[in-house]
C-alpha cells in the first residue's frame, strides 16, 4: 500500500528535493495530559512529541515554567521530574541535564 504524504510542506522548502514525498512523513503527538520534565534551560512541560522516524532521536515540544518560553529537545536532553506519588524520588541529577551537541 502506498501512502501519500498530504503535508502543505514542499521538499524545496526542506531542502530534501532528491527525496520522495513518502521520506518526509513524521508523526506528532499531543500530550494529554502534559508531561513535566527537566530540559538544560529548566523546568517544563512537554505538551507534543515529533517522531521523524527511525534514525531520530524524538522531540519534546516543552514549555518552560520559568520564562514560558517553548523549546524542542531530544530524547538524551530530557528528564522525567520527579513524583513521590509514583515512587520517583529527588535525586542529585534531577536539576542539571546537558544539551546534547
Amino acid at each position: 500500500m502506498l501512502v501519500r504524504n498530504t503535508s502543505p510542506f514542499k521538499r524545496e522548502d526542506a531542502g530534501f528535493e532528491s527525496l520522495p514525498l513518502e521520506f518526509l512523513s513524521f508523526m506528532m503527538l499531543q500530550l494529554d495530559p502534559p508531561i513535566p520534565l527537566i530540559t538544560p534551560k529548566g523546568k517544563g512541560f512537554a505538551h507534543f512529541v515529533i517522531d521523524y522516524g527511525q534514525e531520530h532521536h524524538l522531540m519534546w515540544v516543552v514549555f518552560i515554567d520559568e520564562t514560558g518560553e517553548c523549546w524542542s529537545f531530544q530524547n538524551p536532553e530530557i528528564k522525567i521530574q520527579n513524583n513521590a506519588s509514583l515512587g520517583r524520588i529527588k535525586n542529585e541529577s534531577e536539576t542539571s541535564v546537558k544539551a546534547v551537541d
